[in-house]
């Protein structure tokens, strides 16, 4: 299950900076097209091989961690880094940042199989890539 929630993170990690890149205040559109026919959806785009509800699910479980969890969660899978260099960044030891990450996955694991069961028919691609 951890490779699963590995897998999950990473593409969580790239979906919310996505995300999160489109309040920076800067226009969504170039002034030389703003006239041009456009969708009507607004923000990232979901990784391939991966619901837009497994995202979500995702998103709302990293929420519900504790902060220390979250924070963790948030600096590996968002900022990046190797395990060193994220533990330096938040100025914790590397034994304790691989601590809080295995309970963060226990954690998310849990919330997800509660809350918010995976799409089935992604499940097999998610499996996929844990085992890659």
């Amino acid at each position: 299950m951890r490779s699963q929630v590995e897998v999950l993170l990473a593409a969580w990690g790239w979906w919310a900076l996505k995300r999160g890149s489109g309040a920076l205040g800067y226009p969504s559109v170039s002034p030389m097209f703003r006239d041009a026919p456009r969708g009507d959806s607004y923000g990232s785009a979901i990784p391939l091989g991966m619901a837009n509800r497994d995202m979500e699910a995702v998103d709302m479980a990293v929420r519900r961690l504790p902060d220390e969890l979250r924070k963790a969660v948030v600096e590996m899978y968002q900022r990046g880094g190797s395990l060193r260099a994220v533990a330096a960044r938040i100025k914790i030891s590397d034994k304790t940042l691989r601590k809080r990450l295995d309970e963060a996955y226990e954690k998310i694991a849990l919330d997800m199989a509660d809350q918010f069961p995976q799409n089935p028919a992604n499940s097999d691609r998610v499996h996929w890539c844990a085992q890659q």
